[in-house]
Formats: C-alpha cells, structure tokens, sequence
C-alpha cells in the first residue's frame, strides 16, 4: 500500500525536478495509476510545463530577433564607418588641393607687380580695406597696418574717393573682381 502512494510522488517528484533542469520540452509520462490529489498535482505540473516550454519559444524567438538586429546594426555600422572614411579621404583631398590653391593665390597675391587691395563692406556702408599686397603698400608708401581696417576713403585723395568707392560698390554687389587704374600721389 505504501508504494502504491509513494511511486506517484516520487514519479511527481521527479517530474517537479526535470522541469527544474529545464526538461519541458517533452511531456510529463503518466505513472500509471494516481490518486486524485497526485493527479490534480499532475495537470498542475503539466501546466506549468506547457507554459514554459512556450516561454523558452518565445524567449528563443526573441533571442534569435535580438541577434538578427545586432547583426544589421553592426553591417550598418560598418557601412557608414566606410562611408565615413571614403568622406573624410575625399575632404583630406579637398583640404590639401585647397591649401595648394592658397598657396598659390598667396603667392601671386604677395609678388605681384600690381597693387592689390580687398575690401568688404562695413555695416555702416563704408568700403574698408581688408588686405594688401607689397605693391600697394610700395605705391603709397603706406604700411599694411597703416591701410587694413580703414575705411578706402581714408587712404585715397580727395578726387578720386567717389570714383573708386562705387567701383568697390559695384563689385562687391556682383561679387566680380575689378580693374581700376588710375595715376595719382597718395596723401
């Protein structure tokens, strides 16, 4: 009589312990004859098995998602890190062209046998000289800190301030380079 209540139990027992360890993915064997108390306890147990042998689905499903997702973040990472590069490549290109333009313009800026002058607009409206070349400050006699920052009409005599300030005007609303020549003493 005694095992005839102890083997459901144990056979209980044992199942509560496979499911411990993980084992629901297979149903729970039936021991054969149970009394209602181990049979309630049973369906119970096989329950709680079905629910987490649906957990660990899902919880893979959700895994296998997860790694499908690290997986394209990081070809996407990868992919714009190249992109990135190719980008900065192509600017350290664009960087050393422009430095050998500038360079260049520097050159022709600082040896050319013409003066040259450049000049914005002041918020004021006055045409001021920005910068210089030798030969300008060699045909007026005049240093660059003497003519940078002034106003044009600082640095030029009297008759020809009109002239020269609605060239200035004129090119910096084209945005175009001017021409102007003209002989005359600087004060």
């Amino acid at each position: 009589m005694t095992r005839r209540i102890t083997r459901p139990v144990e056979a209980l027992a044992r199942d509560a312990l496979a499911l411990q360890d993980g084992g629901f993915e297979t149903p729970l064997p039936s021991p054969g004859v149970e009394f209602r108390e181990t049979t309630v306890l049973r369906h119970a147990l096989e329950n709680t098995r079905e629910v987490l042998s649906r957990q660990k689905v899902e919880r893979d499903e959700a895994y296998e998602r997860l790694r499908e997702v690290k997986e394209s973040l990081a070809l996407r990472i990868e992919e714009r890190t190249q992109e990135l590069e190719r980008a900065n490549a192509s600017l350290r290109e664009s960087q050393a062209a422009l430095a050998e333009r500038e360079a260049l313009y520097a050159g022709v800026f600082k040896f050319s046998a013409d003066g040259i002058l450049v000049f914005t607009l002041s918020p004021q409206g006055s045409v001021v000289v920005e910068a210089c070349n030798p030969a300008v400050q060699h045909l007026t006699g005049k240093s660059t800190v003497a003519m940078v920052g002034r106003p044009l009409s600082d640095l030029l005599p009297p008759d020809q301030r009109p002239i020269l300030k609605a060239r200035a005007l004129e090119c910096l609303t084209s945005g175009h380079g001017m021409a102007y020549e003209q002989s005359y003493a600087f004060p």
